[in-house]
Order: structure tokens, then sequence, then C-alpha cells
């Protein structure tokens, strides 16, 4: 049996540590997920309060909406602003890299209705009232 060319490497596997280098990984790692787009659409518009944010994501309990705004946060995308006062006031806004983000959103939003335009045409099957999609997609119009 011959040697391996030692001039060729061989891609890494998706699960090895060396392919969050890749740009689209990263990003997907960070603002992929269920929830973490609707997130940073519905503060796109502004500052939120928990409630508000809950209030735009119909049939999200408290629990589930509490994990991704803590991830968004640590991975600096998200700020949660904290004011004196009783009851507690909470505000979660967009910080710069997650402001960043929107031009990247709009173009993955625009991509995705194209997609659902052309699934609803026949030319794939697919079920996209299940999975997390979103009613309106980051930035939608409608």
């Amino acid at each position: 049996m011959a040697a391996p060319d030692a001039d060729v490497i061989a891609p890494p596997h998706p699960s090895d540590e060396t392919s969050q280098v890749c740009g689209v990984n990263v990003a997907f790692g960070v603002v992929g997920g269920k929830w973490k787009p609707t997130i940073l659409w519905l503060l796109s518009t502004g500052r939120r309060r928990f409630a508000e944010l809950r209030r735009g994501m119909p049939g999200i309990s408290e629990k589930v909406l509490a994990q991704p705004l803590s991830d968004l946060q640590r991975d600096g995308l998200v700020d949660r602003r904290q004011y004196p006062g009783y009851p507690l006031h909470v505000e979660y806004l967009l910080t710069d890299d997650g402001r960043r983000l929107e031009a990247a959103l709009d173009a993955v939003a625009a991509w995705g209705d194209a997609y659902v335009k052309t699934a609803a045409g026949g030319r794939r099957r697919t079920d996209l009232s299940r999975g997390g999609v979103p009613r309106r997609g980051y930035g939608a119009v409608g």
C-alpha cells in the first residue's frame, strides 16, 4: 500500500475544533438556533424589556427565552441594562457587534423568503411550518 501523499491535507471533520476557524461556522454557531434570530430581529427595532420580547415570540416560555438571551449576552451581541427602582427595570439592546450583524441577517432572511417561495412552488418537499421557522423572518416587511 502506498504512503499517503504528504502534500495533500484532508479537510477537517466538521466536529473538529479547527472547523470553528471557518467564519460561516462561527457565525451560525453564535446566531443559530430556534430563537436567536428572532430575538436579534426584535432588538433590531430598538431596546426591549423581557416581557416585550416574550410577547413578540408566541409560544416561548420565560425559561426558554432566558437561555438564548444569556448566550447572546455572553457572545457580546446583546447588552442587558438594569435600572434602579422597584419593580426591577431591565432592558435588552443590541451591542455594536449585534448591529453589525443586521445586514448579514437581512441577506439570510431574503434567502429564506426566496427558499419558501421555491419550496411552496413544489420544487422541494419541505415542511417549513415546523422547526422553529418564525412567521416573520429577520427584517421581514410582512
